[in-house]
């Protein structure tokens, strides 16, 4: 099937960033940053009791998860993009979200891009101290270049790149940072 232009994902974004203070949210509806805010708070609070003494740096040494999952509490549509372990400019470990919003799913391979590329735009704003209007609007600016090939996922997809950790789920477990953070 030919590739076809895809309705650009809307870029969010979700968490802490060092060059910030606090949470920073941007292209979220309040209920979708609440459930947001809810679920990594809950899913941190987890990994440090399992975790114990070594919660920080395991935290710390976490390689970002790429995600792809539809309709449910975190809002419509589909999200897909890439969370990473973060830390604010207080020092408080948290994660950084980045990604964008479609109305459809996206196939495996629009996917991987659009996940790889939040990935970078995360590296990025990490290494150049970036804030977070900065790494949403050059997100917005690539994730406006990918091209859909068809045969959309119709199943939610957390996985590691390189990594056998590749889990299918229709919403990020409530468990989902434990497991990443003891792989």
């Amino acid at each position: 099937m030919p590739s076809q232009a895809l309705n650009a994902p809307q870029a969010f974004a979700f968490g802490k960033l060092p060059t910030h203070g606090d949470f920073v949210a941007r292209g979220l509806s309040g209920p979708d940053r609440e459930a947001w805010d809810a679920w990594a708070s809950a899913g941190l609070a987890l990994a440090r009791t399992v975790l114990g003494p070594d919660f920080e740096a395991r935290h710390d040494a976490a390689p970002p998860l790429r995600f792809s999952f539809g309709p449910g509490p975190f809002g419509d549509g589909w999200r897909t993009g890439t969370l990473a372990s973060s830390i604010d400019s207080a020092g408080r470990r948290f994660i950084i979200v980045l990604g964008g919003r479609t109305t459809e799913a996206l196939s495996a391979r629009s996917a991987e891009r659009i996940a790889a590329a939040a990935e970078d735009e995360i590296h990025r704003a990490f290494e150049d101290a970036a804030n977070i209007d900065a790494m949403v609007a050059s997100a917005q600016i690539i994730f406006q270049t990918v091209e859909s090939e068809g045969g959309a996922e119709a199943q939610g997809r957390f996985w590691l790149p390189d990594s056998p950790f590749d889990l299918i789920a229709s919403q990020p477990p409530a468990d989902l940072m434990t497991q990443v953070l003891t792989t």
